[in-house]
């Protein structure tokens, strides 16, 4: 997986959660010490990705996935 496909989910999970832009972005923060997507490695959009699902986020069967 790029880092522009995990890009989707990540996306899909902070909408999910409801998340507004100033803790979307204290999120990645926290868990990268990035503020965005754009600087950030896989294994970084990995972790925020988990952090997403730590939190509550349950990517629908056949949309999208976070491993």
């Amino acid at each position: 997986m790029t880092t522009h496909r995990l890009q989707k989910p990540i996306f899909v999970g902070c909408r999910k959660l409801r998340l507004d832009a100033e803790v979307r972005r204290d999120l990645r923060l926290r868990v990268t010490g990035k503020p965005s997507l754009a600087a950030m490695t896989e294994a970084e959009m990995q972790s925020v990705a988990a952090k997403l699902k730590n939190s509550g986020f349950r990517p629908e069967s056949g949309t999208c996935t976070v491993s």
